[in-house]
């Protein structure tokens, strides 16, 4: 074998030997610093989510709820008022992090609960938003119902099988889900009571479940400030034919500018100063949009992408959850409930504009797959306790869609094992005698 194909290797090994050896006081201290900076910051965050305290409500609203995904809307849009940026210190030094809310609709042996978890500090916030738009709502702090499957549920012995995934975006953030906007202007010549909640299908999948199964679905939600939007904007742009800006360069600005000066001073000098004009020159005849050039379908996927955009938005994440005791454990009943939890979330796609996709499923093949099923069994489970949103892929929705995908049951939702309020509150008559 000939070695002299490796002849150019050995040289470039050879500087770079002689480089890290005649610099490495200059490339080590830099490396490690990185490394202990980014090593401090992750434990001050640590430290910091450690001494969150949180709390779940569960939340009830009255059997005849005639009010609209607008409402929760609202909602969303007073909690997002906890966004709050943090100086370097802050960031850096203390460890501080945005706090987020998890939003979880849960069916326990057909029993179908809505409830929002979240720190203890901002309970007040969250209760009065909602009382300011459900004003007759009862909210009651409960235990955490994950509590009660143990963390080792990929044990043998473990009583329960598990299926889980994570819901993501097949494109762009900017492109909007189908929302409940959408659902009302397709049925607006439907009588109101006629009218689908859009989380029908959800709801229904839930009550649907026997002794035994439970199904549970967080949203996790993180206040995000107007950066969001940029990618956004620029895909807007595109869409339109925008062409985007040429990047500035100093020295070409420089150099341009002054080459004008040279040749209006030399044609012009005869005749006067030279004058000029700074900055560069548009081109001539170029069209500032395509707009009117795109077909219809074309134009509303644009209006709808900049709708999106109007709005305040969350970082979140979607990941669901379903238990079967292995006592009853069917293998086709587990599937068909898998794919109905799943095809649920087809009423909200739109192939204009975006797409649910799963991803980290508890599936696994080839390779070692019991070990490698029973991993992810634990990480999801893991993940779905903690509320974690820093696992895996995390996406944008605004306000209208938080709404969309949670809100509290209308009185269209027939669903027979949701909970609500069986009688409505009442004020005291006035002049009661205190006691």
């Amino acid at each position: 074998m000939d070695l002299s194909i490796f002849g150019p290797f050995v040289q470039i090994f050879g500087i770079l030997k002689v480089v890290f050896t005649n610099l490495w006081q200059f490339i080590v201290p830099p490396f490690l610093f990185i490394i202990a900076f980014i090593s401090w910051v992750y434990y001050r965050q640590g430290q910091y989510l450690g001494r969150i305290e949180y709390v779940l409500l569960n939340i009830n609203v009255p059997t005849e709820n005639l009010r609209t995904p607008f409402a929760a809307e609202q909602i969303m849009a007073g909690l997002h008022g906890i966004l709050a940026p943090r100086d370097v210190i802050e960031k850096y030094w203390l460890g501080e992090i945005q706090e987020w809310f998890s939003f979880e609709i849960v069916g326990i042996e057909g029993h179908v609960n809505f409830v929002i978890r979240t720190p203890v500090q901002f309970r007040d916030l969250v209760e009065a938003h909602v009382y300011a738009q459900y004003p007759e709502a009862e909210i009651v702090a409960v235990e955490d119902y994950t509590k009660d499957i143990p963390s080792n549920i990929a044990d043998p012995n473990s009583p329960w099988e598990l299926w889980g995934t994570e819901m993501n975006l097949g494109r762009e953030d900017a492109y909007p889900i189908k929302t409940y906007v959408d659902f009302e202007i397709a049925t607006q010549t439907v009588p109101d009571e006629a009218k689908l909640d859009p989380l029908a299908s959800i709801a229904e999948v839930m009550s649907s479940l026997g002794p035994g199964e439970q199904m549970w679905m967080q949203i996790l939600a993180l206040p995000a400030d107007e950066t969001w939007k940029e990618e956004g904007e620029k895909l807007v742009k595109k869409l339109i034919g925008v062409k985007a800006p040429k990047k500035k360069s100093f020295l070409k600005d420089f150099v341009d500018e002054w080459t004008e000066v040279a040749i209006k001073g030399v044609v012009e000098a005869p005749f006067g100063p030279p004058t000029f004009t700074t900055g560069a020159k548009e081109e001539n005849g170029s069209l500032p949009s395509l707009m009117q050039f795109l077909s219809p379908g074309e134009q509303e996927t644009v209006k709808a992408i900049q709708r999106n955009l109007n709005k305040v938005a969350y970082r979140s994440k979607i990941r669901m959850v379903y238990l079967m005791r292995k006592d009853i454990y069917d293998k086709p009943l587990l599937k068909a409930r898998c794919l109905a939890f799943v095809g649920a979330f087809n009423q909200f796609v739109t192939t204009n504009l975006n797409t649910f996709q799963t991803s980290r499923k508890t599936s696994a093949h080839y390779w070692f797959p019991t070990a490698r099923l029973n991993r992810r069994k634990k990480e999801i489970l893991s993940e779905y306790k903690n509320r974690s949103i820093s696992d895996g892929t995390s996406y944008f929705f605004n306000i209208e869609e938080l709404a969309t995908l949670f809100h509290f049951p209308m009185t269209t939702l027939k669903a027979p094992l949701v909970e609500r309020m069986e009688v409505k509150k009442a004020v005291p008559p006035k002049g009661l005698p205190i006691v």
